[in-house]
C-alpha cells in the first residue's frame, strides 16, 4: 500500500492506495468528502469504519470506494471494474 499527502482546495490529505489511480481520480473522491462534509463529520464521530463502511464515488465512469479512516483516506477501484 502506498501512501502520499496531497494537497486539494488548500488542504492536505493522506491518501492510502494500493492500485495508480489519476488526480482527477483523486480530486474527485475529495470533492466528493469535502462537498458531502463527511470529513468534518469523522472528526465529531471517532469511531472505526468496517469494510462496509465506504463512500462510492464514479469518475469519468470508473465507480471508486473511499474509506474516511483514523490517519488518512483508502481510495481504490471498485472490484472487476476496469481502470
Amino acid at each position: 500500500m502506498e501512501s502520499i499527502e496531497f494537497l486539494h482546495r488548500d488542504q492536505t490529505f493522506n491518501i492510502m492506495v494500493e492500485d495508480d489511480l489519476t488526480f482527477a481520480q483523486v480530486r474527485a473522491v475529495l470533492d466528493f468528502l469535502l462537498n458531502a462534509h463527511v470529513l468534518a463529520q469523522k472528526e465529531k464521530n471517532e469511531q472505526e469504519a468496517t469494510d462496509e463502511d465506504y463512500f462510492e464515488v464514479i469518475h469519468e465512469g470508473v465507480t471508486l470506494r473511499a474509506w474516511v479512516l483514523e490517519n488518512g483516506i483508502f481510495i481504490e477501484p471498485k472490484p472487476g471494474e476496469a481502470k
